[in-house]
């Protein structure tokens, strides 16, 4: 796969390693229910404790007008966290560490709704990502 890989079952299923060369990070996809659990997960109910408060900071809007086509962003100094999702939840998308593979169809498959979040450290690294319908806009935020 290039300079990078993302490894793991289908996005429904569980965590994805990512490895870039420079550092191993973790792209989970997560509900948009506002739970902040990884997708598929039901709420515990013998949780008691608050959980911590993140502020997220928004990198970019990025307008997707075709389909299929790849876009990227770069990721800022200090970023440990980030999130993407599109502004709609009626598309489904692809997002990959390496350049050409979302235009082919290929990288990390999220279902129409689902938010990627990748943990590791992240800075300067470049984040590809293409919608399978046209007039989408990517939102990328970081911790």
């Amino acid at each position: 796969m290039g300079t990078g890989d993302i490894k793991g079952g289908s996005p429904n299923q569980g965590d994805y390693e990512l490895s870039t060369g420079k550092h191993a990070t973790t792209v989970r996809p997560v509900d948009d229910d506002g739970s902040g659990l990884p997708a598929g997960t039901a709420s515990d109910p013998t949780f008691t404790s608050e959980p911590s408060t993140v502020t997220l900071t928004k990198i970019a809007d990025v307008a997707m007008t075709l389909a299929d086509t790849q876009y990227s962003v770069v990721l800022p100094a200090g970023a440990k966290g980030v999130v993407l999702k599109l502004a709609s939840t009626g598309a489904a998308w692809r997002l990959s560490p390496d350049a050409g593979e979302v235009a082919a169809g290929t990288g990390t498959q999220l279902a129409a709704g689902q938010a990627a979040l990748i943990e590791g450290p992240l800075a300067g690294q470049t984040v590809y990502f293409a919608a399978a319908v046209a007039g989408q806009t990517m939102t990328i935020l970081h911790e």
